[in-house]
């Protein structure tokens, strides 16, 4: 669907994504997003669950177990270092090796107690060759051990496989999300396909900073994106692109004048004349390269400038 409006000589177009994850045009836009808000997480930890195939009565039931049990698991992970670093991340039903239990005492002493009192994440969905879900989640918070989790997911939803590991710099993070995001996360039902927590983006994303455009008499007209990519690639149509975002489409009779002005300035200015008239509407011939030789080389650049610039199709 397309914003149109009308003057002398052209059409005035602007695109209205649907934004949509099944569309051709939306989807490589909405993964860019995706990506781009992962990044700007500055995530430190990548944390993979799963779910029991035994549990729920279809895929969508397990996903929504899966979320209320990610939900749960965070208030767990809060009140965990609310905890004395001493205290924190004892095991009930198992028992660490006197060396892993050395390990992760060492590494929980370096965040103090009430020391994160927050849990940013952004978390997206993967279904599995089977159809199941997969949660793969992207933190930015201090240590926490696999057993610890592999047990509170054992406990809410009997399901202890999981993984957690650090990453490091926004590289890696938007790796592992192109790894399991090949086109769009994966949807359950009319559910999410990815979800961000509260205060997860550190670094605020670029925005498209257009100027304000002249007032216009809009009127919507539904064509679909392939269709209206065809009409603004037509070589025998110039294209500008506005500085509000909308797309100028000059009427093939005004290109024809268009392109005998700039013939006659090229005759004018560098001296030379073309080596045929104009073939077609919206193309004018462009000189040779003997034709050239006799202007000085700032001159024929400037003129293999004008030429690009003018000839130059604008592409969506």
């Amino acid at each position: 669907m397309q914003l149109t409006s009308s003057g002398i000589g052209f059409d005035d177009v602007k695109p209205l994504p649907c934004k949509r994850w099944a569309c051709e045009y939306c989807q490589p836009r909405r993964r860019r997003r995706l990506l781009a808000i992962a990044a700007a997480g500055r995530p430190n930890k990548f944390l993979t669950l799963t779910v029991n195939v035994a549990v729920g009565a279809s895929p969508l039931d397990r996903r929504n177990l899966l979320h209320d049990a990610w939900k749960r698991l965070v208030k767990r992970m809060l009140r965990q270092w609310a905890l004395p670093p001493e205290r924190r991340w004892r095991l009930i039903g198992a028992t660490r090796s006197s060396r892993r239990e050395a390990i992760v005492r060492a590494i929980t002493a370096k965040t103090p107690q009430r020391g994160c009192d927050r849990l940013p994440y952004m978390a997206f969905l993967e279904a599995t060759e089977a159809g199941e879900p997969h949660l793969h989640i992207l933190l930015r918070c201090p240590y926490v051990p696999q057993d610890w989790i592999a047990e509170q997911m054992a406990d809410m939803l009997g399901s202890p496989v999981c993984d957690i590991r650090e990453i490091r710099g926004t590289r890696a993070a938007v790796t592992y999300v192109t790894k399991y995001v090949t086109k769009a996360p994966a949807q359950f039902g009319n559910t999410r396909r990815y979800w961000i927590s509260k205060g997860w983006e550190v670094e605020p994303r670029s925005q498209d900073e257009r100027q304000p455009g002249p007032a216009r008499f809009v009127s919507v007209r539904r064509k679909n994106y392939l269709e209206w990519i065809a009409e603004i690639s037509d070589p025998l149509t110039r294209k500008d692109l506005m500085a509000d975002g909308w797309v100028r489409v000059w009427h093939r009779a005004h290109c024809r004048k268009e392109n005998a002005r700039w013939q006659s300035d090229d005759t004018q200015i560098f001296g030379i004349t073309p080596s045929s008239q104009v073939g077609t509407f919206g193309r004018s011939s462009s000189a040779t390269l003997t034709e050239l030789e006799p202007l000085s080389p700032p001159a024929r650049s400037m003129f293999t400038t004008l030429r690009r610039l003018r000839d130059a199709p604008l592409r969506g």
